[in-house]
């Protein structure tokens, strides 16, 4: 059984004879800054490149009882999003600060959601301790734990609210024009039509052929806003977080749901950090938006996002 687990996360899911397998990665002292996980992991494998030839593998239930022997600390709220609406600035801002553990679509923690396990015990079992694996502390600081899901996870939204029922749910929107101009010039892999389950957002497999990438996009966009809704109206511990709002009022908001205390040394870094693009600290964050027409395709989309808006505004 591994014991001493210090800077080891487990970073693939494999399946072999139908029986999950965990690879282990040690993360040495690579800092967790990178705005997502996976470049952290190539950070990690390009500065041993041993790895590649001897692999460290266990079985799955090795990883969830090791997961009993680290220190960890626990999570301080979990960031759903629909994607190009800041959440790669906040975790990035949050990563500013030595107190905070911030990670960013870590591919581990979808593997683990999506995969077919032969029961939901097992699935909710390897999630807690892979959360618990990679919250681990790595320094004497450390002393919060933010995950920023991909945007797609919030179809799990319910398993993660019944596994950690007293953790904050920030839930990050943006106007659907602006999110919808982002992929156009540069695709993610929810706005590919099948490149994930179609199921993820509600769309079957019969429709995907059907649809063009604006408006398979549209429709991704539509479920990630009713998604949004119905986790206002029926949970609790949660709050709506607009782009628009800005990163100081996001902050604040973070400040008010779970009671972390941002010093004035930490915003105005966070204030500075946001005039840069989130993807690219050396490049100054410029964004120019054309009066265009709302298209047919986003109408459901953007009575989705109207919603939100007048849900978070009544909660002011």
């Amino acid at each position: 059984m591994v014991t001493d687990l210090r800077n080891h996360i487990p970073y693939k899911l494999l399946v072999k004879n139908n029986i999950p397998e965990v690879q282990w990665l040690h993360t040495a002292s690579v800092p967790y800054t990178a705005p997502f996980f996976d470049e952290t992991i190539l950070q990690c494998l390009t500065r041993n490149p041993g790895m590649a030839r001897f692999k460290c593998i266990s079985s799955l239930e090795t990883m969830i009882e090791a997961s009993e022997y680290i220190e960890s600390v626990p999570v301080t709220a979990f960031i759903f999003h629909i994607s190009r609406c800041g959440s790669t600035l906040l975790s990035q801002t949050l990563g500013l600060s030595e107190r905070n553990i911030v990670l960013a679509e870590v591919p581990f923690f979808d593997a683990v959601l999506r995969s077919d396990f032969p029961d939901s015990d097992t699935k909710k079992r390897a999630l807690r301790a892979a959360v618990k694996l990679y919250g681990q502390k790595r320094n004497d600081t450390s002393d919060h734990y933010y995950i920023k899901l991909d945007s797609w996870s919030v179809y799990y939204w319910e398993l993660l609210r019944e596994l950690w029922p007293e953790t904050p749910l920030l839930l990050l929107y943006r106007n659907p024009a602006d999110v919808l101009r982002s992929h156009q010039k540069k695709a993610g892999m929810q706005a590919v039509p099948g490149l994930l389950e179609p199921e993820l957002f509600d769309i079957t497999r019969e429709q995907v052929p059907t649809l063009n990438s604006d408006i398979y996009l549209g429709k991704v966009l539509t479920y990630y806003f009713r998604q949004f809704e119905v986790i206002s109206r029926t949970s609790e511990n949660y709050r709506l977080v607009s782009y628009h709002q800005g990163i100081e009022n996001m902050l604040q908001i973070i400040q008010a749901v779970t009671g972390v205390v941002f010093d004035e040394n930490f915003i105005e870094q966070a204030v500075k950090r946001s005039r840069f693009h989130s993807k690219d600290h050396s490049k100054v964050f410029a964004e120019a938006i054309p009066e265009q027409p709302v298209p047919v395709f986003l109408k459901d989309a953007f009575e989705g996002f109207e919603k939100l808006e007048s849900l978070r505004l009544a909660s002011l």
